[in-house]
């Protein structure tokens, strides 16, 4: 018959119960030296609890306790039951928040466990017989010395376990239940069948008997992993294990016959004499001691002594057994964190210190920035993603007519202007577009031109700036903060009126003089009225050349002036754009040539309504500067492609020196160009960008720039698409 998975188990643990009670360790009476192992192992992991037990078929018996007054658990209660299964360390650090403990009777109730380290305990023959195991009341990490220093302890506990077995006879072919020659208690042989006691103090055991159990006891000493020191009662030293020579460094006939004293430095002497006077009072006592190697180093132990007693005289003194662990690996372990916490503290310190200089600073900058925003001679305000003014400055609320600018708090900066001149849909679009590209960080700041409403009901012409608040407060962004600067421009908007006006009337009255002066220079040129001398010839040349410069300039201010006014009449019908963009090359196609500059063409067949006359000539302004900056050898295009559904956009990218990002906006105002020198070197009235701009927005298109210095500028403008028949 094949055994099945729970037959092995069944076989197992009744082998593993029979070696366990061949120990007659179970329902024993309390011993100190247990007592101090059971103590050791709690001091050693720092642990509140500790406990020696074993298990039987139902319960986990406990032979020594610490911290916790306990007999025995019910086997199924018990978390080293575990171990029988698998006979290794069991580590459980956080019972609570642990779903398979959360309702045990140990975590849910006294004492409250919250961390359990175990170290099994098995024998000879590889059987799992109990367990050493230290508990916490807190949840916790047990370091890697103290789980070795529980492994050690656990150790110890096996040797003390097999030195009991020592003490009772088990197999009668290895300790006879009769010794030869022993008498009986009634003065006759005493015949067994069972097992018989041994007693070592019994003064005719058997030779054998004794020198077997005598090898065995020296073998178990001199393999512990633990350092073994036994003194007499005048506390000389009777007898080192190898391990304590290997720690200390010396041979046992060099220690034997000294007294503890002489392995200590005169720091240490005190804490000696403690652990001798403990001893010599009966008491257990565990003490952290530094030895002198022979050497001349240090070695941090931890000794637990016990006194021996005479086993017929009740009290009666024999001498010390010291039990000493090597704790130098957690001596410098703590060394070290203490540096580290020195070192930390320090930092701490230095931290703190720079946090308080950092806050005062910042103190001192929020100061220094509320000031300058309440004190700004412009008007500033903080709004919201919606609109809505958060705070606002003392010039802002002065310049809306406002007694303080609390009144402002709360208030749509739109209803401000809600009343204002209307915007063109392509000028509501280039404002939505901005808004955007600055809430996503394409642009920094963008700037319009709003007439405001004052609290009185005056107007007032304002130049807003918009910009981007950036800031790590991941509720600011999420709000989307904006910053708004604003500029008092009435006067400046009076001046740029009249300034127009002037002009305006200014060539008016030029123009007939004007044609009148170029028409006699022209002629003059031809020779009809007669020779000049070649000096005359060159100033005359002179002349018509700036007269001809003169009318144009006239003649673009008042096409400016009545495209503005709406004077201008724009012929709008159905025309391919493609053929637009043809035509304009090809009028500029002498220029590029002349200028050494490669025109290309990108035209698309699709239908814009426009007047085509106003259309050419935008792209021939555009064209015509895209040549003039643009270098020898240089490559200038202009094309058209389909926006969406309702628009094209047209497109004149060139090669030249570029724009920079704070002119892209101006150089579509009357006279403004990047370089004032261009208008001399170049030949430009600064004007044409501006009649450009005034012509697409009589279509109801948008124009701007985009370019990067030193890589060239790309110019766009939209137009309706036209509305099929």
């Amino acid at each position: 018959m094949v055994s099945t998975e729970v037959d092995v188990a069944e076989v197992y643990e009744a082998a593993r119960l029979a070696a366990l009670h061949r120990y007659g360790i179970l329902d024993t009476a309390a011993e100190p030296v247990w007592d101090n192992l059971c103590q050791l192992a709690a001091q050693v992991c720092e642990a509140p609890i500790a406990l020696i037990g074993f298990i039987d078929q139902s319960r986990h018996w406990f032979k020594a306790t610490y911290g916790w007054k306990v007999e025995a658990l019910p086997r199924e209660q018990s978390w080293c039951a575990q171990a029988i299964c698998r006979p290794e360390p069991l580590l459980l650090t956080d019972l609570d928040q642990d779903p398979r403990y959360q309702e045990h009777p140990l975590v849910a109730r006294d004492p409250h466990i919250r961390a359990y380290a175990s170290q099994p305990l098995i024998d000879e023959e590889g059987f799992v017989l109990g367990t050493l195991s230290v508990m916490d009341w807190r949840s916790r990490q047990f370091s890697l010395s103290q789980l070795r220093g529980l492994q050690t302890v656990a150790e110890q506990v096996m040797a003390q376990l097999q030195l009991r077995r020592f003490w009772q006879v088990e197999e009668p072919t290895v300790y006879p239940p009769t010794v030869p020659g022993s008498p009986s208690v009634n003065g006759n042989q005493e015949v067994s069948q069972g097992r018989k006691a041994w007693d070592p103090t019994y003064p005719q055991v058997h030779p054998d008997v004794r020198r077997a159990h005598e090898h065995l006891y020296r073998r178990i000493v001199d393999t512990a992993q633990e350092g073994i020191w036994v003194l007499d009662e005048q506390g000389k030293t009777c007898f080192v294990n190898r391990r304590l020579g290997q720690l200390l460094g010396y041979t046992a006939p060099e220690m034997l016959g000294r007294s503890l004293m002489e392995f200590v430095e005169p720091d240490q002497q005190q804490m000696v004499e403690r652990l001798l006077a403990s001893s010599n009072q009966f008491s257990p006592e565990q003490l952290e001691i530094c030895w002198r190697r022979k050497d001349g180093s240090r070695l941090w132990s931890l000794v637990s002594t016990s006194p021996m007693l005479e086993a017929e005289q009740e009290g009666g003194f024999l001498g010390t057994l010291c039990m000493v662990i090597d704790i130098s690996l957690r001596k410098e372990a703590e060394a070290q964190l203490r540096q580290v916490n020195e070192e930390l503290e320090r930092r701490v310190e230095a931290r703190t210190a720079e946090w308080i200089q950092a806050n005062r600073a910042l103190a001192e900058s929020e100061e220094r920035f509320r000031s300058i925003f309440t004190e700004a001679p412009i008007g500033i305000a903080l709004i919201q993603q919606q609109g809505h003014i958060l705070t606002a400055n003392r010039a802002l609320a002065e310049m809306l007519g406002y007694v303080n600018a609390s009144e402002l708090v709360g208030v749509h900066l739109g209803s401000l202007a809600q009343a204002g001149p209307e915007l063109t849909p392509e000028e509501r679009q280039e404002e939505q577009e901005q808004q955007e590209r600055l809430a996503q960080g394409e642009i920094q700041s963008y700037r319009q031109v709003r007439r405001l409403l004052r609290r009185d009901g005056r107007w007032v012409w304002t130049q807003l700036t918009f910009g981007r608040i950036s800031t790590s407060d991941s509720q600011a962004k999420e709000e989307g903060y904006g910053l708004v600067m604003v500029e008092d421009i009435t006067e400046r908007q009076v001046l740029e009126s009249m300034k127009d006006e002037f002009i305006s009337i200014v060539s008016h009255e030029l123009r007939t003089p004007l044609t009148s002066i170029h028409g006699a220079l022209s002629l003059m040129a031809t020779g009809k009225l007669g020779s000049l001398l070649p000096k005359g010839e060159r100033l005359l040349q002179i002349a018509v050349t700036n007269t001809e410069r003169l009318v144009r300039l006239v003649n673009d201010i008042l096409d400016l002036d009545r495209i503005e006014a709406g004077s201008l009449s724009m012929e709008k019908k159905p025309c391919d754009a493609g053929e637009l963009i043809c035509h304009a090359a090809e009028t500029m196609r002498s220029m590029a040539e002349q200028a050494q500059v490669h025109l290309v063409t990108q035209p698309l067949s699709v239908m814009v309504q426009a007047d085509p006359d106003r259309i050419i000539q935008t792209l021939t302004n555009l064209l015509s500067n895209a040549i003039k900056f643009s270098p020898a050898g240089a490559t200038v295009e202009v094309g058209v492609k389909q926006r969406h559904a309702h628009q094209v956009i047209f497109w004149v990218r060139d090669q030249g020196r570029g724009i920079p990002a704070a002119n892209l906006e101006t150089i579509f105002h009357r006279f403004k160009q990047v370089d004032s020198s261009d208008s001399r070197k170049k030949g430009g009235t600064g004007l044409g960008l501006a009649i450009c701009r005034s012509i697409v927005r009589q279509h109801g298109g948008r124009i701007w720039a985009e370019s990067e210095v030193g890589k060239g500028s790309t110019f766009f403008f939209t137009l309706p698409l036209s509305a099929p028949e």
